[in-house]
């Protein structure tokens, strides 16, 4: 189907270029919808690395860590390390 095209299209990115942000977030969607948690979650984690500033992929995070594996903790762990991810930006480029 569709979601497995999608995860197809990533991996193929991915193969091509590691550090596609997108590629490694759309493969952790794709894999979530296929039931494939651990492997969504690790596709996930991945994408933070190549752009540790983006919030975003936390909330994505905690939520598969809590509805998908069952591990309330470390969706805590992700849902801070997303805060701290908004708070260091706002740090870097307060308003005025």
């Amino acid at each position: 189907g569709m979601v497995e095209e999608a995860a197809d299209w990533a991996l193929q990115a991915l193969a091509q270029d590691m550090s596609l942000t997108r590629s490694h977030f759309y493969l952790s969607l794709a894999l979530t919808h296929l039931g494939r948690s651990a492997e969504a979650l690790q596709a996930m984690e991945t994408c933070v690395k190549t752009q540790p500033a983006l919030a975003a992929p936390y909330r994505w995070l905690a939520w598969i860590a809590e509805a998908h594996l069952g591990d309330p903790a470390r969706a805590a762990k992700y849902r801070e390390l997303g805060r701290e991810v908004v708070r260091a930006r706002r740090l870097q480029s307060p308003r005025e």
